[in-house]
């Protein structure tokens, strides 16, 4: 029952109480996974800046849970100077570490990301990792950005419902400007033909988010 006492702490905790953030801070090296977890969740949620140092070390950590959230917090609060380590996360041996490392480029990659990404794409065997690839590659490599974009828009047809609804969830950040009359064709012709209550979800959030209007029924 001690983890459950500490999630609570989590739960409650100000971060504004300088002792309670070393507590937090503290708690990201605790022997249980979900404490692990959710104090990691908690300081980045609360400042994710001032965290990088517990952030970086949470890479390395023994969960992949663990090491997914703090790959994602990196893409989701744009901590460009930890680039480098979300570029050899790609090589980690859990699949939804290397697809949230993919996602994360997308947000704090640059022109050097590109050849990175390439490489990832033509190695690695997940088309849950590989969608996030060709995503990121679509967001950075400008010069090749149509020929991405038709890749991506490829895995629309995926047999794969999950991998639909991915791709429906990664177009609906709206990180495509360029092309979002193409995308939104697609995706339009994706939920008239979705057959899974899932990916019908995910479609008509991505086309709400892109065309700015409900879709109605």
């Amino acid at each position: 029952m001690a983890h459950i006492k500490k999630l609570l702490f989590i739960l409650n905790s100000d971060l504004s109480d300088q002792d309670a953030l070393a507590s937090i801070r503290a708690l990201t090296l605790d022997k249980n996974d979900e404490v692990r977890l959710r104090a990691l969740e908690k300081l980045a949620n609360f400042d994710a800046l001032e965290n990088t140092n517990v952030i970086l070390g949470c890479l390395s950590d023994s969960d992949e849970l663990v090491r997914a959230e703090a790959v994602q917090a990196i893409g989701q609060f744009e901590l460009r100077t930890l680039e480098p380590h979300v570029n050899k996360m790609l090589l980690d041996h859990d699949e939804i570490v290397r697809a949230t490392a993919a996602w994360s480029l997308s947000r704090v990659g640059n022109e050097g990301t590109i050849t990175i990404l390439k490489e990832s794409l033509e190695n690695d065997s997940s088309c849950v990792v590989k969608k996030g690839i060709i995503y990121s590659l679509a967001v950075l490599d400008l010069t090749n950005q149509s020929f991405w974009i038709d890749t991506l828009l490829g895995y629309l047809r995926s047999e794969n419902y999950l991998i639909r609804c991915g791709v429906a969830n990664l177009l609906s950040e709206n990180r495509i400007p360029a092309y979002k009359r193409k995308i939104l064709r697609k995706l339009r012709t994706s939920y008239q033909l979705e057959v899974t209550v899932a990916a019908k979800s995910s479609l008509k959030n991505a086309i709400e988010e892109l065309s700015g209007r409900k879709i109605m029924g």
